[in-house]
């Protein structure tokens, strides 16, 4: 028996690839035990302290973690040059989707999100219609979607701000308020027929039907009535960063088994119901249109693609995919979580908000640019896709770069490998998952590091070496929020100007499977950042609801949202 029992464990221990740094395998657990603890000490993992960060203080920029009984070993990238390499020039087309990112995706969007399908005759397609959509044309006929959606969340602000003070307030929780602002944004965006969670929001609070609640840090919570389809896109959402941070086995049985649960019928129901509906009008708008001689003109997702197929005759997107691929637009589930769609764009407006308020110089300096660089008195008008320009407000797109640098919302990205694939000297067997740490790679990239970096210039590949790094080290502040830092002064002599090459960072991630969306989510955070600017001077909010922990869920949030937004004083 005892000698049983040994075989049986030793079969079920990780069995670790030779050469590659790991720690000790003392159980058939592998590192699972250790991922849970800093997951709840740090908030996710991923977390400097927490696991994955002092992983690579320990044991290199290179190492292996194992994920459990049975399961191969994992590696883990953390040198942001090495990363860059690999993802953008010598091996990316040794590698794809990586098996993490299909199970916590099998769910609810197998076909439609470019994630989660290998890079084929699919994902052509779906890359075709992101692509097409990024251009300059098309992101400024969006522009007074995502403007009119800003305004009304200055309106609702006002007077949510207005009512929270009645009841001994200074501040107000305001994650669902993003969350429900970008999803009012985004639906509008790529169905053309906007949601109306912040109408909703707004016309509770007028009607007096909101209740507030008061905690004892002076920090209101306004509970409201939410509408079937808003809940039904959230629990579909959330149901997937549920599991997000879990061993890819448990996520493949959750998400195998949760299609057959009640609840995920009938919210999938819902916003089957919707999407359908919209791509049915967007067919019948173009049809029409093409009935009395007139040329339609895409100012949606839908329509774009509606136009696509009716001029080839057949399916652009066939099947399931198109309602696939618009979930995969709301939702913002790329494979740098940083679209366009509503929960990343979301979540780095928590962040930015949080970042803002804890430095009031960076609010006036931006509001002072914003002023004195755009016409027409920005303030008392819509904002344009002209004026987000980085020549024109250079700090808007710095304060923009350093919330998606600090806020850190896309801890990482991974890959499996297709072939064998050699990194830092060590050849990776076809079929390892590989984590790369973009955000703990970019940030441990300073300037009092460069030594211990250039020293594994003897372990990269040719084409790292030959390439060499474009980009700066930080100062070795890369730990605070400074949008200075992505700033220059102008060789002909005109001022500051955007520096996009300031130091390492991936929020997009980098190669093939970047994400699509970037230029839609640059637009829409300068914009909602802009316009909040303009009309709100940010308080800084009791430290008890002012934390920076962490949340662990499909992209990484804070896990206190409270702002303070006050009229700025003439």
């Amino acid at each position: 028996m005892p000698v049983l029992l040994y075989l049986t464990t030793r079969f079920l221990r990780p069995k670790p690839l030779p050469g590659i740094p790991h720690y000790p395998v003392t159980s058939f657990f592998g590192d699972i035990m250790a991922l849970g603890t800093d997951a709840v000490k740090y908030g996710t993992p991923f977390s400097e302290g927490a696991f994955f960060w002092t992983s690579v203080e320990k044991l290199g920029p290179i190492y292996q973690v194992f994920m459990g009984p049975l399961q191969p070993s994992t590696v883990v990238l953390a040198d942001a040059q090495e990363i860059e390499d690999v993802l953008l020039r010598s091996r990316n087309k040794s590698m794809d989707i990586c098996n993490i990112m299909l199970n916590l995706f099998s769910a609810t969007i197998p076909l439609g999100c470019m994630i989660d399908i290998p890079v084929d005759d699919m994902w052509r397609r779906h890359r075709r219609v992101s692509t097409a959509l990024m251009t300059s044309s098309s992101l400024r006929k969006m522009t007074p979607s995502i403007v009119a959606n800003t305004g009304l969340l200055v309106e609702y602000w006002r007077e949510k701000m207005r009512q929270a003070e009645t009841q001994g307030a200074v501040c107000f929780a305001c994650e669902d308020d993003f969350e429900g602002s970008t999803l009012d944004t985004i639906t509008d965006i790529v169905t053309g027929r906007r949601l109306g969670v912040t109408a909703n929001h707004l016309d509770q609070l007028y009607r007096g039907s909101a209740k507030i609640e008061v905690n004892q840090h002076g920090g209101a919570v306004i509970h409201l009535t939410e509408m079937p389809l808003y809940t039904a896109l959230r629990w579909l959402f959330h149901q997937i960063g549920r599991v997000a941070y879990f061993p890819p086995w448990f996520a493949k049985i959750y998400q195998r088994l949760v299609i057959y649960t009640s609840s995920y019928k009938q919210h999938y129901s819902i916003a089957a119901e919707y999407i359908d509906g919209c791509i049915e009008e967007g067919r019948t708008a173009v049809k029409e249109a093409r009935s009395l001689g007139e040329e339609p003109s895409a100012k949606t997702m839908i329509s774009w693609v509606v136009e696509k197929e009716v001029e080839s005759g057949q399916p652009l997107l066939p099947g399931r995919e198109f309602r696939d691929e618009v979930l995969t637009y709301i939702f913002g589930v790329r494979p740098c979580s940083s679209d366009g769609g509503h929960d990343t764009t979301s979540t780095v407006l928590q962040w930015g908000i949080k970042f803002l308020s804890d430095a009031p110089d960076v609010q006036r300096t931006l509001r002072a640019e914003l002023l004195s660089r755009l016409d027409d008195s920005p303030d008392k008008r819509p904002l344009t896709f002209d004026d987000m320009s980085s020549e024109k407000v250079p700090y808007l797109e710095a304060v923009v770069a350093e919330m998606l640098r600090h806020g850190q919302v896309s801890e990482a990205t991974s890959r499996t490998t297709l072939e064998p694939v050699t990194i830092f000297g060590h050849t990776i067997p076809a079929g390892v998952d590989i984590i790369f740490m973009t955000t703990a790679a970019s940030i441990m990239s300073t300037e009092s590091k460069a030594e211990q970096i250039r020293a594994r210039d003897d372990v990269r590949s040719e084409s790292s070496l030959k390439q060499g790094s474009n980009t700066s080290l930080w100062e070795d502040d890369s730990r605070l929020f400074k949008p200075e830092r992505w700033l220059i002064d102008d060789p002909n002599g005109k001022g500051r100007i955007f520096n996009p090459k300031a130091g390492y960072n991936m929020p997009f991630g980098v190669g093939p499977r970047s994400c699509a969306g970037k230029q839609l989510a640059q637009l829409e955070l300068k914009l909602f950042i802009a316009t909040l600017n303009l009309a709100f001077f940010f308080e800084k909010v009791p430290a008890e609801l002012g934390g920076y922990k962490p949340v662990a869920r499909l992209t990484r949030g804070p896990s206190q949202s409270y702002v303070a937004p006050r009229a700025w004083k003439a």
